[in-house]
């Protein structure tokens, strides 16, 4: 125990515990926190970019959404 004092040599909890801290505010005040929620166009768009779609599926579902007109949603 000598040189140590009351924490014994674990001194270096707190550091990691910090950092933790740092990292969770951080993570915490990025913008759109979390909110990776797509649009029903966009969806579409990624399905056709994947190949899970063809081109003919794209076209013809793309009419349908934009004929049932989804209200945007806000963006932040």
């Amino acid at each position: 125990m000598h040189g140590y004092g009351w924490w014994g040599g674990w001194w270096w909890i707190w550091w990691i515990v910090w950092i933790i801290i740092i990292i969770w505010a951080f993570a915490w005040w990025m913008p759109n926190r979390g909110d990776h929620r797509l649009t029903p166009l966009e969806v579409l768009q990624h399905r056709l970019a994947r190949g899970e779609i063809t081109p003919e599926d794209y076209e013809r579902r793309k009419a349908i959404l934009e004929r049932d007109q989804f209200p945007p949603r806000p963006r932040e």
